[in-house]
């Protein structure tokens, strides 16, 4: 019995161990907790000092550092392009009262320099919460000051403009013992910067580019680009818009281009400028319908074909005499006959013709033709992209 509770005592405390562990594994700026700044952050309540003081004794009316540190987390980010950086931190219940304190990271003596205060902060906010802040602080327009000391001052401090590729310390402390868990939300404008050519030519285009909500279809930035300067365009985007985008690039006499954006592939996307060639309609040429797809064995669309249909349709309605032949390809399946493979080529190209004819396309300005797996690109697909390519549409201009 008595090696029984000796056992039980030990796995409580392992497990009570084990949680102080999880809540304090970025106590310590040498621990700092890689983020990403496109979306939002949510952590548990921090706990403890960590192994390390970085902050004591500082005076209770410091403005740059905490008195000392009471629950703290450290982030590490990187700018991903050049603009100004703000951002909230929202705490889980008003009753917590979260302060925070950025650096600019250097190298690897980054905290020994914040250890030993030869690394000035550039900026803190050790000020109360009080009701109406609603346990929220951060970097804000709103902000009139770099710091706010301890006391009833403005939650928010001033806004910092930042550079592409610097990297930053933001280390958060709660003043209060077993409080509750906070959000870290950044409300960086980023720019997208585009060039827009001739896919032939390579020549500049004057074009239109949308950015559009992918789930509600909102359009959220419109600009164009212009062929006299260089087919370039520019706008930004704010990444708490919305989680995933649809931009569209379209010229009249040319067929339009979309690509979809996300939180997780957007700054990949803003560091340089993006070059997106357009093809020229001519006559009696067959283009690939990019990013059509549908379901395995079916003529339903999957959700992503959306954007390439709308860009699609686009096209018709700028271009009024275009007519157009819809051929559909599918993928050789060994299980299925021939007859079978024709029929569904053909009930997906219909499929698309359905979507134009829906949309307020004359009918007769679109024809169908299904070949099956008869004109595949990969004769013997070994990869699921090789798959996908084979199971296509296409479009023939019959007539523009």
């Amino acid at each position: 019995m008595r090696n029984s509770l000796l056992l039980l005592f030990s796995l409580f405390s392992f497990a009570g161990y084990a949680q102080q562990q999880s809540d304090s594994l970025h106590c310590d700026c040498g621990k700092a907790l890689s983020i990403p700044i496109y979306k939002k952050h949510h952590h548990i309540a921090p706990s403890g000092h960590g192994t390390v003081y970085e902050f004591e004794h500082n005076g209770m009316q410091n403005e740059k550092y905490f008195d000392k540190e009471h629950n703290t987390i450290w982030y590490s980010f990187t700018i991903p392009s050049d603009g100004t950086l703000q951002f909230d931190i929202i705490a889980d219940t008003i009753k917590d009262d979260y302060d925070f304190i950025l650096y600019k990271q250097g190298g690897r003596g980054t905290c020994d320099s914040i250890l030993g205060k030869t690394l000035i902060p550039l900026r803190a906010n050790i000020s109360h919460n009080a009701p109406k802040t609603k346990g929220m602080t951060g970097l804000s327009a709103a902000g009139h000051s770099d710091f706010n000391k301890p006391g009833m001052h403005e939650n928010y401090s001033k806004p910092l403009a930042v550079k592409s590729g610097e990297r930053y310390l933001l280390v958060l402390d709660n003043v209060y013992e077993k409080g509750n868990g906070h959000t870290l939300k950044f409300n960086f404008d980023f720019k997208f910067k585009g060039i827009v050519l001739d896919s032939t030519s390579n020549k500049p285009l004057t074009a239109v580019i949308a950015l559009s909500d992918l789930k509600t279809n909102i359009k959220l930035q419109e600009t164009s680009s212009d062929s006299a300067y260089g087919g370039t365009f520019e706008f930004p985007i704010n990444i708490s818009d919305t989680l995933k985008w649809v931009l569209s690039i379209g010229s009249k006499g040319y067929f339009s281009e979309s690509m979809v954006l996300t939180q997780n592939n957007i700054t990949g996307f803003l560091s340089r400028p993006r070059v997106f060639k357009l093809r020229k309609i001519i006559k009696n040429k067959s283009f690939a319908l990019k990013d059509i797809n549908f379901f395995p064995n079916k003529d339903i669309f999957k959700p992503t074909s959306i954007p390439a249909l709308q860009n699609l349709l686009k096209v018709m309605q700028d271009n009024g005499t275009l007519k157009i032949l819809i051929e559909g390809h599918t993928n050789f399946d060994p299980n299925t006959t021939k007859e079978r493979d024709i029929r569904l080529s053909e009930d997906r190209a219909a499929a698309v013709k359905k979507y134009l004819a829906d949309n307020g396309i004359d009918e007769t300005r679109v024809t169908i033709k299904g070949y099956g797996s008869t004109r595949m690109i990969y004769a013997f697909p070994r990869t699921q992209d090789e798959q996908q390519a084979n199971m296509r549409v296409e479009i023939k201009i019959e007539d523009f």
